[in-house]
């Protein structure tokens, strides 16, 4: 006859005789069963949920990929903001296009994206990039710094160059535009986003340069 190890209902098959010791064995067989059981449940069920979780994970990634998802990196080092914090209702209002600000803490503007140099002002203080994807994009190093004439900035790329993410493209002298009286917050500009369904950006913290801080996605 099979053998079978007890369960809830044969253990009353145990109780009697001269010693109760093998009702007891069989209760802690039981418990024993049910413990086991369960920790191998709970084993499957977490890798279940782990392999469904990194399976939606990718799904998400393939999506974004597929719709034509555009990473833009931060071009300069120091605290990224909302444009709602830029004092300049162009910017404030997004009259010229979603994005974010950053308050630079250091004076050195690079590539956010690999693509061409689109328009370089001859003031050098703001940049229009055009991704590889077509991502159009504008960098406004400070407010009102147009009227510094050049001064203060040293540009290295002209229109038309090709560039990477990390690319130089100007430096400044923060702390000589500082002392002239200009707000040196800086918006970075998704200036076609007509073109695409959102735009996502990262504000509120510190940022370095080359980090990820915008998601256009289409």
């Amino acid at each position: 006859m099979q053998q079978v190890s007890p369960g809830l209902l044969t253990l009353p098959v145990y109780i009697g005789g001269d010693s109760m010791s093998n009702f007891y064995y069989a209760c802690i067989g039981v418990v024993i069963s049910i413990v086991v059981a369960f920790i191998i449940a709970f084993a499957l069920y977490k890798d279940s949920v782990d392999e469904t979780v990194e399976e939606k994970k990718e799904e998400v990634k393939k999506a974004l990929v597929k719709e034509g998802m555009v990473t833009v990196c931060a071009p300069l080092t120091g605290e990224a903001v909302a444009l709602s914090e830029v004092n300049d209702l162009t910017f404030a209002e997004e009259i010229m296009g979603p994005g974010m600000a950053i308050i630079p803490t250091e004076g050195k503007v690079v590539s956010p994206v690999n693509g061409t140099v689109a328009m370089i002002f001859e003031t050098k203080h703001a940049i229009a990039l055009v991704d590889d994807n077509g991502t159009e994009l504008l960098i406004h190093v400070g407010l009102d710094t147009v009227k510094l004439g050049g001064k203060y900035f040293t540009a290295h790329v002209k229109a038309g160059d090709k560039v990477k993410v990390g690319s130089p493209l100007v430096d400044f002298d923060l702390n000589g535009i500082k002392g002239e009286g200009y707000d040196i917050i800086t918006p970075v500009i998704v200036t076609n986003s007509a073109e695409y369904s959102s735009v996502l950006s990262i504000t509120d913290r510190a940022v370095k340069m080359g980090e990820e801080v915008i998601k256009v996605v289409k």
